[in-house]
């Protein structure tokens, strides 16, 4: 941690998630949609977004290029992009998306962005917020509107601490026991190497999300199954886009998960849920040709096992992180995902954020409907994202479209549903 001035040299992680969104236009951003619950004019929204800002040195920090990346958080709320839209017709996540993913921030001057979607009432019915992933990773979302409803349930009459600027989360790994590599990125095998469809430059790469969800009540039912399997969620949808992946026209024998991992608790000393940041490791699990033919709870018992011995106290060697690279390096590795590629370097993308309600509690004025990475970067084929709100099962699965079609993303969506609801119905 470090109190004032907040300031200090991006880690390798950090640095490379800023080299993507600006080598990628914009590759690796997170997209994310709230719906507002109760109603709310814009000068209220605006002062409680300025309170949140000065809490958290990651809303109010830029990035200083030169010889060594630097974050400074000394951005004023004033200058972060503020976008009122009024809304003409209902609410479409599909085509909100495609707009947002196409805002590239300037990560020199600010860190994230925000829209405001005006009714026929003249109150916010909807907000979206673009980030820097380097800055502000998913579940740091959560915790911003965590916040914002605190600061709304107080009437605006709520004084708070700033909170410190964190070092990078590979320091705190490594404190526990964890080892970094140095490589920049997971080394690629050519059994797990599925091609693209269709090969492109960045200028035709079109960032595509599409959104499903599951009523409260049935993701009741599968943690009820998942218990008596002594499975968690994330080997469970990683079970389900594994199998459903056999939908994508691209598909191959083998077949590679990536799973980002909130790390906070990891760490040493721990991060709390209430800061601010990009708090992910990544891990690998490879499913071989007879793993995924079986059927979905044997696969999730499989990956659990998997990620178990991974993550057995005793050895510390089940994630992957990049602690020593030189920035050179760094930014050449993000300019080669800006040039055509025959096929995708990693696997299907499962990122399970877990539980807004666990996280923030149940927020009285907003919903986290939706969120998704732009996926101009073309690092893997497709990105499952999947949480729980107060209201329901989120799914949201991304692409980019030529180098995965259309009607292959969707076969896989409409697949992993109907195996999920399969799973419900036999409970």
């Amino acid at each position: 941690m470090q109190s004032e001035p907040y300031s200090r040299e991006l880690g390798a992680v950090e640095a490379l998630m800023v080299e993507f969104a600006r080598e990628c236009h914009g590759g690796t951003q997170i997209v994310s949609f709230i719906k507002v619950l109760q109603p709310l004019n814009v000068k209220t929204l605006q002062d409680g977004l300025a309170w949140v800002h000065h809490l958290h040195p990651m809303l109010r920090a830029r990035v200083k290029l030169g010889a060594n990346f630097e974050w400074h958080c000394n951005v004023d709320f004033s200058s972060i992009p503020l976008e009122i839209y009024v809304l003409e017709h209902s609410f479409n996540f599909e085509l909100e998306y495609v707009r947002q993913s196409k805002k590239i921030i300037d990560i020199e001057k600010y860190t994230y962005m925000i829209t405001l979607y005006i009714g026929n009432n003249q109150c916010v019915e909807w907000i979206s917020l673009v980030a820097n992933h380097a800055a502000i990773d998913g579940r740091s979302i959560m915790v911003l509107f965590f916040y914002l409803d605190l600061y709304l349930n107080k009437g605006g009459n709520l004084e708070l601490e700033p909170l410190p600027l964190y070092k990078p989360i590979e320091e705190y790994l490594k404190e526990a026991g964890y080892s970094g590599g140095d490589h920049l990125l997971l080394p690629g095998k050519d059994y797990l190497a599925w091609p693209v469809e269709q090969t492109a430059d960045l200028a035709r790469r079109q960032s595509r999300a599409i959104l499903r969800t599951l009523c409260f009540d049935d993701v009741e039912k599968l943690a009820l199954i998942i218990k008596e399997k002594k499975i968690g969620f994330t080997a469970l949808f990683s079970a389900l886009a594994v199998i459903s992946s056999q939908q994508l026209a691209n598909h191959r024998s083998w077949t590679e998960i990536v799973l980002p991992m909130d790390v906070r608790g990891l760490c040493k000393p721990k991060i709390g849920l209430n800061v601010i940041g990009a708090f992910t490791a990544i891990t690998t699990v490879e499913v071989s040709p007879h793993n995924s033919g079986v059927g979905v709870l044997d696969l999730a018992i499989e990956i659990q096992n998997n990620l178990n011995e991974r993550f057995n106290p005793s050895e510390l060697k089940g994630l992957i992180f990049e602690s020593s690279c030189r920035l050179k390096d760094i930014m050449q590795a993000a300019n080669e995902y800006s040039h055509k590629r025959e096929s995708f370097p990693a696997g299907i993308c499962v990122s399970n954020l877990g539980s807004m309600r666990g996280l923030c509690g149940e927020l009285k004025h907003f919903d986290i409907a939706a969120g998704m990475l732009v996926q101009n970067h073309g690092h893997y084929p497709m990105m499952v994202i999947a949480y729980t709100t107060n209201q329901n099962g989120v799914f949201v699965f991304g692409y980019c479209e030529p180098l995965i079609s259309k009607n292959s993303a969707k076969a896989m969506a409409d697949q992993y549903m109907e195996l999920l609801q399969e799973l419900v119905c036999s409970s």
